[in-house]
């Protein structure tokens, strides 16, 4: 009674005689994947987070500072020149 108990909670056999206990499949999974979101919804605020103290610094990006004006293009060096 205890060994199927244990099976069908997804312990293996030798856990259910006092070994330690093995965490079943779908648990495991289902914790790598909690896991994998909360670390992709906290690389999301932390760009977020950034890119709202670029602009709250000067109103854009490093490449803002070398894009060519209005005008002009950049040449292969980055450099503007004359249109």
């Amino acid at each position: 009674m205890v060994r199927e108990a244990a099976m069908e909670q997804g312990v293996s056999e030798k856990a259910s005689e006092g070994e330690h206990p093995l965490v079943g499949t779908e648990a495991h999974v289902e914790s790598f994947r909690q896991t994998r979101q909360a670390r992709r919804l906290e690389l999301v605020e932390d760009y977020v987070e950034l890119i709202a103290d670029l602009i709250d610094d000067g109103g854009g990006s490093a490449s803002d500072r070398y894009r060519a004006p209005p005008g002009r293009r950049a040449g292969p060096d980055g450099a503007a020149r004359s249109s």
